[in-house]
């Protein structure tokens, strides 16, 4: 087996932490696994959890870089929002800006705000 996806979430009964604890990190392709999620979020090297990787692969397909753009995240979940706003960063968009916000907050007029600012350096 090269790789371990877990599908979540998981039924009613089953721990999620538990699960993603029970992963070799070197298969986890989600990056949820602690020592993952903690090497992403420390900005050292480390798996590249692969629906942001996706994500970064889709945008690049329309622009071939993302240096200089403005990037919104809109969504701050584990499985991609989180990983996503540290990633835009590490891959040399030195320029990009991440904003991550809860998408259950989401105000119109703000993200209109953003998405008109001149990109920037670092997570706003």
């Amino acid at each position: 087996m090269h790789g371990i996806l877990v599908q979540l979430p998981l039924p009613k009964g089953l721990n999620t932490e538990a699960v993603i604890n029970a992963i070799d990190p070197a298969k986890d392709v989600d990056g949820l696994h602690p020592y993952n999620a903690g090497r992403l979020a420390g900005g050292f090297e480390a798996l590249s959890p692969c629906t942001p990787l996706g994500c970064i692969i889709l945008s690049k397909s329309v622009h071939a870089s993302l240096e200089g753009m403005n990037a919104i995240v809109i969504g701050r979940s584990n499985l991609v929002g989180r990983p996503l706003g540290r990633i835009l960063p590490a891959i040399r968009s030195t320029t990009t800006s991440a904003c991550v916000i809860g998408s259950a907050t989401l105000n119109r007029s703000r993200l209109a705000r953003i998405s008109s600012a001149p990109a920037r350096s670092g997570l706003g």
